[in-house]
């Protein structure tokens, strides 16, 4: 009798896809800003989803104030940060960041006041903790209060516990048109431009270089174009 061995097929389960978590910040429309019920969206918001798209990986988002983002990032909490954030040479002494998303150029950065009366001179400044506008100030000397969100800023210039908002023209719109129409600009003065990327954790080169490449797929095929006339005309990095 002729025995025939029974063949073993092995069928390789589908590999799970890898999971990274994104720190992020709400307080910062059209970037990024959530809904009544927690919902996420904005230009970072479909960013971050393409870039994890492209490395086919799968994505959570963890929401914290702005100045708790680089060191959640620095110290594991989270893979990634995306909030507009600017890849500065003080920032790059904590994270490492990938290629830049939004080349950018120098900015600008308003003082905000609800007084039309109010001067710059000996005002009580308030700006966002963590912030490349909280740097521009720091650098030129002048004393600030920080605030965890500008939102908290916002509502601290109108009880008049600070008389300014240092703060990105976009700031100033979406309070406009949401709850303080009053606001108005006092001055403008130019931030110095360092290009807007994601930040990874000191030493994360394979992840870096994997997103490098998924936002080189991005601008090339218009993705990121598409993105921002979506979302805004004129960009700004916080």
């Amino acid at each position: 009798m002729i025995r025939m061995a029974a063949a073993l097929v092995l069928v390789a389960a589908p590999a799970a896809a890898e999971s990274l978590r994104i720190c992020t910040e709400v307080d910062y429309p059209p970037y990024m800003a959530a809904d009544a019920d927690g919902t996420l969206y904005g230009f970072e918001h479909d960013l971050g989803m393409a870039i994890c798209a492209g490395m086919a990986a799968d994505c959570t988002w963890e929401v914290m104030t702005f100045d708790a983002i680089l060191p959640a990032v620095a110290n594991g909490g989270c893979e990634m940060g995306l909030a507009a954030i600017a890849a500065t040479p003080g920032r790059r002494a904590l994270v490492d960041f990938s290629e830049p998303y939004d080349a950018g150029g120098p900015s600008a950065g308003v003082f905000i006041t609800l007084d039309p009366n109010q001067r710059l001179r000996d005002a009580r400044i308030g700006v966002q903790a963590g912030t490349v506008q909280q740097e521009h100030l720091g650098q030129r000397g002048r004393a600030v209060v920080t605030f965890e969100s500008n939102d908290a800023a916002l509502a601290a210039l109108a009880r008049h516990e600070i008389d300014l908002l240092f703060a990105s023209p976009g700031v100033l719109q979406a309070a406009q048109e949401r709850q303080y129409p009053g606001l108005r600009a006092l001055a403008y003065e130019e931030i110095p431009g360092w290009g807007t990327a994601v930040a990874v954790a000191r030493g994360a080169d394979g992840l870096r270089k994997r997103i490098d490449t998924a936002i080189q797929t991005l601008q090339e095929d218009g993705t990121i174009e598409r993105l921002r006339a979506r979302w805004f005309a004129a960009g700004t990095t916080t």
